[in-house]
């Protein structure tokens, strides 16, 4: 009698630990089905960033070709003009400055001297 007690003890408990366990698998599938959901939604977030990022790089080369365009080459010349001559550069800033004024020649200064 002893023994028919222990084997349904065992019995209960295998069934109790193979309850368990179903539970544990279906939590672990219910799982599953989230994390699948969360890459799908990934995914299309991503390709909608791409699109997004696409857009952005459109526009910006658009902006950058506004703002940009044949007048930046323009100013990038005077730019270049300026540094080349800076002399003459600010003469044309500020009249009013010393550096305005035309410069005399070296045969002048000597000969005010």
């Amino acid at each position: 009698m002893q023994e028919l007690d222990q084997t349904q003890e065992l019995i209960q408990m295998l069934k109790e630990r193979l309850n368990e366990k179903d539970e544990t698998i279906a939590t672990l599938q219910a799982t599953i089905k989230n994390l699948e959901a969360t890459v799908k939604m990934l995914q299309e977030n991503a390709v909608d960033l791409k699109a997004t990022i696409a857009n952005l790089t459109e526009t910006l080369n658009e902006f950058k070709r506004k703002f940009f365009g044949i007048s930046s080459e323009k100013s990038k010349k005077k730019q270049t003009d300026l540094t080349a001559r800076p002399s003459a550069a600010r003469r044309e800033r500020c009249s009013a400055c010393p550096l305005a004024l035309p410069r005399r020649s070296a045969s002048r200064a000597f000969s005010a001297a």
